[in-house]
């Protein structure tokens, strides 16, 4: 998770550095993205890893929103669409390569 979060603050600082409140957004971001690959990494760990990920990609897709719009109806949007990814993250997570 911890990982994840590096490397989309490292890209938030090289391309928008001074922005602090897109950089906290984009760190956290990653953050709940690391959280929906963990529970397909070390499925042991994780007791609910459908509701981990359920979690992190509401998480994520609402931050990710927020990164891009203030509205309130883009982060609702947004959070719903993450959390349905989340949801369905065990189909697709294994095709996505993160360093």
């Amino acid at each position: 998770c911890l990982g994840c979060a590096l490397v989309f603050g490292v890209f938030t600082l090289v391309f928008s550095f001074g922005d602090w409140r897109q950089f906290g957004v984009v760190v956290f971001m990653g953050l709940f993205v690391g959280l929906v690959r963990a529970p397909e990494l070390v499925p042991d760990a994780f007791s609910h890893g459908w509701a981990v990920q359920l979690f992190g990609g509401a998480a994520a897709g609402g931050l990710g929103a927020l990164a891009l719009s203030n509205s309130i109806e883009a982060v609702v949007a947004g959070g719903l669409n993450g959390g349905l990814l989340g949801w369905l993250a065990p189909y697709w997570v294994k095709h996505v390569t993160i360093p």
